[in-house]
């Protein structure tokens, strides 16, 4: 996994490997500043000169957006409180042709509006741990990252990915029905250039910047 200061520390992990008409992404994370007043981005898929679709917790609800150059619409949470700080969570945004549905440890939570996004592609660029306008930095720790494209899971697969806190190995594609796996990074071992590994087909390794440090292996369940 990745340890991330909330000060500068980020991945740049090459290009954007879906399409925002329907996709899947899924991560686990922990984060120190889950109740403060400060934005902590996750994922963000395009940037703010394009069309970007980000995820970010703040105040202990989960954020997303999407800008698609005329307007940038929102949807979040809905007062659940979700997020203790120094707590792993296992996320999964499921966006069936612009329709999100949201999953905290395998179970669906409800947004307080429900937006529909425009099927559009997003900007080529794919960043963990800041948001598109190169701020709102993670506080805290982000593994077991995976987009899968086409894909919107269903609650079924969902539950496959969870695994009773147990991360899923997705390279074994065990899930159900076999999506298409289009981004994935897990293991703590980095490349010869030190770059965090894409474990998918697409070789999307991620560089780390700002100090961002691997710590331990991953697929283990301590603290989960």
């Amino acid at each position: 996994m990745i340890a991330f200061d909330g000060y500068n520390d980020y991945i740049t992990c090459g290009a954007n490997p879906h399409s925002i008409a329907t996709f899947s992404l899924s991560l686990w994370f922990s984060c120190s500043s889950a109740t403060a007043t400060t934005n902590n981005a996750l994922i963000t898929l395009g940037d703010s000169n394009t069309a970007h679709f980000a995820v970010s917790v703040y105040e202990q609800e989960i954020y997303a957006s999407y800008e698609n150059g005329s307007g940038d619409v929102r949807t979040k949470s809905n007062g659940l409180d979700l997020f203790e700080n120094d707590k792993w969570y296992h996320l999964v945004c499921s966006n069936s042709s612009g329709t999100l549905t949201w999953y905290v440890n395998g179970s669906a939570v409800t947004v307080a509006t429900s937006q529909t996004l425009t099927a559009q592609s997003c900007g080529d660029l794919f960043e963990i741990g800041r948001n598109d306008n190169k701020s709102a930095y993670f506080n805290g720790f982000i593994t077991e990252v995976s987009i899968f494209s086409g894909t919107a899971l269903s609650s079924t697969q969902v539950q496959e990915l969870y695994n009773d806190g147990v991360p899923l190995d997705l390279t074994l594609n065990t899930l159900t029905d076999s999506p298409t796996l289009s981004g994935y990074w897990r293991n703590n071992k980095l490349t010869t250039a030190g770059l965090w590994d894409d474990l998918s087909t697409n070789s999307n390794n991620g560089t780390l910047s700002g100090g961002s440090t691997v710590i331990f292996p991953e697929g283990t369940t301590s603290g989960r």
